[in-house]
């Protein structure tokens, strides 16, 4: 079964699909619909859509300007979050740098000693880690 609209309902239809276009609320379709419905002239049909035009913009305007302030601090907030990252990840390799550079120059202790002289001794050169054979005395 088909179904026919009329040329009023079709009008409608359109009003309809284009204020949700527009971002329309259902309210002011409606009552953009209701004055077309209404026997009064073309007139006050025309100021009234103007006027729910007019208003819907300043929601829209204000919501825009919303929206440029929160990016504007999401901006902010992510660079300062990339920032801190990357001074996080400069001071950890910096400390990892340090603490090398220390083990390789900190003083052996009696245990490194005794235990280097007895794995030169029992098991030769061969069995010491690579940095043991490198830091003879």
């Amino acid at each position: 079964m088909r179904r026919v609209y009329s040329a009023r309902d079709r009008t409608r239809l359109k009003l309809t699909l284009r204020g949700k276009r527009l971002g329309l609320t259902l309210s002011e379709i409606r009552t953009l619909l209701d004055l077309y419905d209404s026997p009064t002239g073309t007139t006050a049909q025309l100021k009234a859509f103007v006027e729910t035009i007019a208003a819907h913009r300043e929601v829209l305007e204000r919501q825009r300007e919303d929206l440029d302030t929160t990016l504007v601090e999401l901006t902010a907030y992510e660079e300062h979050g990339r920032a801190l990252l990357a001074a996080g990840a400069d001071k950890r390799s910096r400390a990892a740098s340090r603490k090398r550079r220390d083990l390789r120059t900190q003083a052996p202790t009696n245990y490194d000693v005794s235990r280097r002289f007895l794995m030169n001794r029992t098991h030769g050169p061969h069995r010491l880690n690579h940095h043991e054979r490198h830091q003879r005395y």
